[in-house]
């Protein structure tokens, strides 16, 4: 293979996304107030609010931050820990240390870390007890019926090539979404489908779903990814499916687990690989199953995050480790998964489910808090699995165990197999000031082990065994040492590599320094990076691998999910087998989003380009409910159409969401807007800002509190006819009126408002609507007409009233 032809199988095609970053207060432009993920021991824990200035650490609401450990933290240890705080309600992250918690701010990941001890923590378990769910009757319910799809349109121009021809390439056409009837409780069917230039219509996905959100259990139908545990994996089944999900419910994922140390792929993707903070790779990956060891460019034993985009402006993100997940459930507390159906020969878009019927499925359950067992199972006419699982944990650490067994068919017969893997972790103080954690990790394959799918006919490794020990040292530094070592099978190599790496932070600068041996080809590499952030959405980062003798330097403005934002970066990569230079970008419009991507490499940048390749991205989303539709920017994960009031027709209104400052949207000259809504089951909200609201005019509630089902459209009204503001006087010859209490009652809806004068006989009353009306004081028989009549003006004075 050519440089050039590997160059376009790892090169990307970035079409944008990302996480929104806060806008600065107008009156403090020098801190922001944002929103900081907080992990424990390397675990998310949730979010906190905190003041950051452009030069200093976070500030931290520290009441919330309390709130938050107490699912994880001793009580007895939070209580010491408050005690030493201050009475403020932000503090430095330096009062936090000396109070007693250890606690760092990673500005490379705008992420607050905290390690603690075993007898600093609870157990680390999956829990429901004393969570609050947010209860629906709460917050505006969606439409009984909604649909939501987000149109993509997406072009390559091919400049120059050595491979293919050169100009523009077929044209696709994307479409996302879903169709709900029902409303919160109802039904939805999630699709995902793309249409070639020549009309072809390739599916990607399409299921039906009923969420039961009291349970966390959803019931599905379609073309199933199912979820899977210990050695599991599976391809894409054609069938029904029933799980039960405490997280954020995903219909679509293009990443999901596949045993051990893998993820699966259901199509092509853009990558960013992410150790340590850092972008080290961007790859462009076909469908299918990836392992760590199919990275070499990774130290041993990392922790590796990959952030995948499907090329129609969805990202998802994976996380893959050798050392697994602790899997603790809360006893008495069950998670567990059955899907049926039918396997797919081909593995990719448009499956036909022309393979056998298949089952797969699990079920864990929390027996005490320090132990929980589970078993899973795999079967298809001609193969299947069985496997047992066990989490404990205690004072000296917490360790799982997974094993199982499986039978095939295969070329000398019935053949059997096994695996077995396991896990220890702990976190602890070396001193008052250094916290370390170690982990470890094992596992075995015989020959013949197999997976429901895995399409292995001998398993290419006997063993894999890791370590990773690491300290965190005061200064914001932190050092790790890793191993890892495996015994192939047949022509696949052994592996012996050891790492030793060592990360500091000097104010926005992160650096990290990263020494290998690969003891069976007797190789040292090096790998060095350095990033700087600056403001709160601008960085840039470099580092040099010598493994694979790549240097990348590249900077960034990284993406908000406002109006008329624009993102992107621009990077420099130099590889062994070319030079190459590339820039992508991204604006986010009120009702489209455009991405586009450039990339041109050469054996060496002083040379001619052989290659330059342009790609774009239009996208456009469209709402429905029953009571109308609009376009927006995205809405295929869930939305709220807000539209203006005949008496607010043209004017011009901003609309904030919970998830960002500033206005996600806006209500302008083409009329009404929808705005996107960002995660299923989780409450948002959204704000109104009316620019030149007229004088009087009563908007109502000022914001919209709604928590979205899987896929729910919202119908939101700015603006009544009931928006005036009326003012009048009472005034009698013959009796004092001041502080008198009576009703305006409406002629046509006998609706009654109340009202009361003050010291000078003067009343107002606010959202009226124009129309004829009865007013009169408390035990009076006599009653005035009034008749409040439309206008351009809200804000209406009556003058004086005479009243006998």
């Amino acid at each position: 293979m050519n440089w050039q032809r590997a160059l376009l199988l790892t090169s990307a095609t970035w079409f944008g996304g990302g996480k929104a970053l806060a806008e600065p207060f107008p009156e403090a432009p020098q801190s922001l107030e944002l929103t900081f993920p907080v992990s424990v021991n390397g675990q998310l824990a949730g979010n906190v609010l905190a003041d950051v200035g452009l030069r200093t650490d976070p500030n931290v609401d520290a009441e919330q931050l309390l709130g938050l450990l107490s699912k994880t933290f001793d009580q007895n240890v939070l209580s010491r820990i408050a005690s030493n705080l201050p009475d403020e309600r932000r503090v430095g992250l330096d009062r936090l240390r000396t109070a007693g918690l250890d606690i760092r701010y990673n500005s490379q990941a705008l992420r607050l870390e905290i390690t603690a001890t075993e007898q600093e923590t609870r157990q680390q378990i999956l829990s429901l007890t004393g969570v609050q769910r947010p209860d629906p009757a709460n917050y505006l319910a969606p439409s009984r019926a909604a649909a939501g799809i987000t149109a993509s349109l997406l072009a390559e121009y091919r400049h120059e090539t050595d491979v293919g021809d050169a100009g523009f390439q077929p044209v696709e056409a994307a479409a996302q979404g879903f169709v709900n009837v029902g409303g919160f409780e109802g039904f939805t069917l999630d699709f995902d489908v793309r249409v070639t230039e020549d009309a072809e219509l390739i599916r990607n996905g399409v299921v039906l779903s009923k969420d039961d959100y009291e349970r966390g259990i959803r019931y599905s139908a379609g073309d199933i990814d199912p979820p899977v545990t210990g050695f599991q994996s599976t391809p894409t089944l054609g069938g029904l499916s029933v799980s039960r999900q405490f997280g954020t419910i995903q219909p679509f994922r293009d990443i999901r687990p596949s045993g051990q140390q893998g993820l699966y792929l259901q199509r092509a993707a853009t990558v960013d690989v992410v150790v340590n903070g850092v972008i080290i790779r961007t790859l462009n990956l076909a469908a299918g199953r990836y392992e760590l060891r199919d990275f070499p460019f990774i130290d041993a034993a990392a922790d590796v995050e990959f952030y995948v985009d499907d090329g129609a402006g969805r990202q998802q993100v994976a996380s893959l480790s050798l050392f697994g997940s602790d899997g603790l459930i809360e006893p008495g507390v069950s998670v567990f998964s059955g899907t049926l159906g039918l396997q797919s020969e081909t593995r990719t878009p448009n499956e036909n489910y022309d393979g056998d019927l298949a089952f797969t499925g699990y079920y864990e359950r929390g027996l005490t808090r320090g132990l929980t067992l589970g078993a899973n199972i795999q079967a298809s006419a001609r193969e299947s699995t069985i496997g047992l699982r066990a989490a404990t944990a205690s004072g000296l650490g917490r360790i799982s165990v997974d094993m199982a067994g499986s039978t095939r068919e295969g070329g000398q017969g019935q053949e059997t197999g096994y695996a077995f893997a396991a896990t220890y972790r702990n976190f602890f103080n070396v001193t008052e000031e250094l916290g370390a954690s170690l982990e470890l990790a094992a596992s075995s394959y015989s020959p013949h082990f197999s997976t429901l799918g895995d399409g292995l006919d001998i398993q290419p490794r006997e063993w894999d065994a890791a370590a990773r020990a690491s300290v965190q040292l005061p200064a914001a530094a932190s050092v790790t040492v890793g191993a890892r070592l495996s015994r192939g099978r047949g022509t696949v190599p052994d592996e012996e590599q050891y790492d030793v790496s060592v990360s500091k932070l000097f104010g926005r600068v992160n650096t990290f320094v990263s020494v290998g041996y690969d003891a069976v080809t007797q190789n040292a590499t090096g790998r060095i990076g350095v990033s700087l952030r600056w403001g709160q959405r601008s960085a840039v980062r470099s580092s040099y691998n010598s493994r694979n003798d790549l240097f990348v330097v590249e900077a960034e403005r990284m993406p908000r999910l406002q109006v008329k934002d624009l993102s992107g970066r621009f990077g420099y990569e130099r590889r062994p087998e070319a030079d190459v230079i590339y820039g992508d970008g991204l604006y986010r419009g009120n009702r489209v989003e455009i991405a586009a991507r450039h990339i041109m490499a050469a054996p060496d940048v002083s040379r001619s380009p052989s290659e330059q390749i342009t790609t774009a991205r239009v996208s456009t989303g469209i709402g429905i409910t029953p009571e109308g539709w609009a376009l927006g920017r995205r809405t295929d994960e869930g939305f709220a159409i807000v539209r203006p009031h005949k008496s607010l027709r043209g004017q011009d209104i901003d609309l904030g969401a919970g998830y960002a400052r500033g206005a996600v949207a806006k209500v302008d000259g083409l009329g009404a807007v929808a705005v996107p809504l960002i995660q299923p089951y989780v409450p948002q909200s959204v704000r109104v800002d009316v620019r030149n609201l007229p004088a009087g005019y009563d908007i109502g509630s000022a914001r919209y509190d709604v928590m979205p089902g899987s896929g729910s459209g919202y119908n939101i009204v700015i603006g009544s006819d009931a928006s005036y503001t009326i003012v009048g006087t009472l005034v009698s010859e013959t009796r004092d009126l001041y502080l008198s209490t009576g009703t305006l009652t409406s002629q046509e809806s006998g609706e009654a408002y109340a009202f009361f004068t003050n010291r000078t006989g003067r009343f107002v009353l606010e959202r009226i609507a124009p129309g004829d009306y009865e007013l009169r004081l408390d035990g009076d028989d006599f009653a005035v007409n009034l008749k409040i009549t439309e206008s351009e003006e809200s804000y209406v004075d009556l003058g004086n009233i005479i009243l006998p």
